[in-house]
C-alpha cells in the first residue's frame, strides 16, 4: 500500500511539473487593445473621429473630417461659409427661402421681393417692369391697361399701310416714352374691328390714361360710352384742340363698311377722293370714334391701347 500511494503522487505531480494543464483555460488576463472608450475609431480617450491626440479637439464634438479639432476645415463648425440658397438667413441676406426662384417673396438673390425690382411676383403682382412709376404701363398691384393719342400725326399710305405698320407707330411711341408693353392702335379696316385686337381683354377691363384718369371698362367703351377722353399722349401731355385720330370705324365693334369711304382704302388711298373715319379726342362723346370723313392724304394721329 505504501508503495502504491507514492506511484499515484508521482502521477499527479508530473503535468504541474511539466506545465501541462489539460484543458483547463490560464486564468491569468490578457491586454486588449482597444480603439477607443466609444470605439468611435480614434485611438485617444473620448475620440471624436478626428485621429488627433487627446488634447488635439477630442473634448469637442467630433465632426468625422478626419482632421484634429471640429473648427478648422470644412465639417467643423467653423467651416462652413454661409451662401444664398441654403435655407438660412446669413451674413446680409435679408431672407433665404432654400430655392432658386424668382417669382416669390424672396428671390433669388436672397432679397426681398419688393415692387420695382423687375421681378414679377406671382399671386401679389399684376406686373412689375423695374420701376415705382405711375401710369406708365404698369404698377404692380393693380391691374389696368393704358390708352394714349400718338403726340405726332401720320399720313395713310405714306406713313403706314395697314393695321400692323400702325401698330408699329404706336409702339415706338411708347418705346420713346419709357412705357411698358406692347401697344396695338385702335384702327379698324374692312376686314377688322379695333375690339377683335384685343381677345384678351375682358369687361371688366379697366382702361386708363397716363394721369391715371380712367377712361372707362373696355365692356362700356365697346358701347362708346367714355367717361376720360383718351386726349393725353405717350408723354402724358394733353392734346392740342382742334386735332383728330384715325379710326376707320364708328365704334370699336364695327369694321369698316365702305373701306374707300370710312378706311382710306384699308389704309392704302389711291384716289383723292379717298376718306377715312376720324375722331375727335376731346370730344367725350361717340364722336371720339367718328366725327366726319378726314381726307386721306393729310396726317392724323392714332389712338393707342396696351395690348
Amino acid at each position: 500500500m505504501k508503495i502504491l500511494r507514492m506511484v499515484l503522487q508521482t502521477l499527479i505531480a508530473l503535468p504541474l511539473a511539466t506545465g501541462f494543464t489539460g484543458c483547463f483555460e490560464d486564468p491569468t488576463p490578457r491586454p486588449i487593445i482597444s480603439e477607443s472608450e466609444s470605439g468611435d475609431g480614434d485611438p485617444t480617450d473620448n475620440g471624436d473621429g478626428d485621429g488627433g491626440s487627446a488634447n488635439e479637439g477630442n473634448e469637442d464634438p467630433g465632426d468625422g473630417d478626419g482632421e484634429p479639432g471640429n473648427s478648422d476645415l470644412p465639417g467643423d463648425s467653423g467651416g462652413n461659409e454661409a451662401f444664398c440658397g441654403n435655407g438660412i438667413v446669413e451674413a446680409d441676406e435679408e431672407c433665404d427661402d432654400g430655392n432658386p426662384l424668382n417669382n416669390d417673396a424672396c428671390t433669388a438673390a436672397c432679397i426681398n421681393a419688393v415692387c420695382g425690382d423687375g421681378l414679377l411676383y406671382e399671386g401679389q403682382e399684376y406686373c412689375d417692369d423695374g420701376n415705382t412709376k405711375d401710369w406708365d404701363g404698369c404698377s404692380c398691384e393693380l391691374e389696368y391697361k393704358l390708352a394714349f393719342i400718338t403726340s405726332l400725326p401720320y399720313i395713310p399710305g405714306v406713313d403706314f399701310s395697314s393695321l400692323e405698320e400702325a401698330d408699329a407707330k404706336c409702339q415706338a411711341a411708347a418705346r420713346q416714352a419709357g412705357l411698358t408693353g406692347v401697344y396695338l392702335t385702335l384702327l379698324a379696316d374692312g376686314q377688322t374691328a379695333p375690339s377683335d385686337r384685343f381677345p384678351d381683354y375682358t369687361d371688366e377691363t379697366e382702361i386708363l390714361r397716363r394721369d391715371g384718369l380712367r377712361v372707362n371698362y373696355w365692356g362700356m367703351l365697346k358701347l362708346n360710352q367714355v367717361t376720360s377722353t383718351i386726349s393725353l399722349d405717350e408723354d402724358g401731355n394733353a392734346a392740342p384742340l382742334n386735332i383728330f385720330a384715325w379710326t376707320g370705324t364708328y365704334g370699336l365693334l364695327s369694321k369698316s363698311q365702305v373701306p374707300h369711304l370710312d378706311a382710306c382704302n384699308n389704309w392704302q388711298p389711291n384716289s383723292p377722293e379717298d376718306l377715312g373715319n376720324c375722331g375727335d379726342p376731346n370730344d367725350p362723346q361717340q364722336s371720339i370714334w367718328f366725327g366726319f370723313g378726314c381726307a386721306c392724304n393729310q396726317p392724323n394721329h392714332l389712338y393707342c391701347l396696351q395690348s
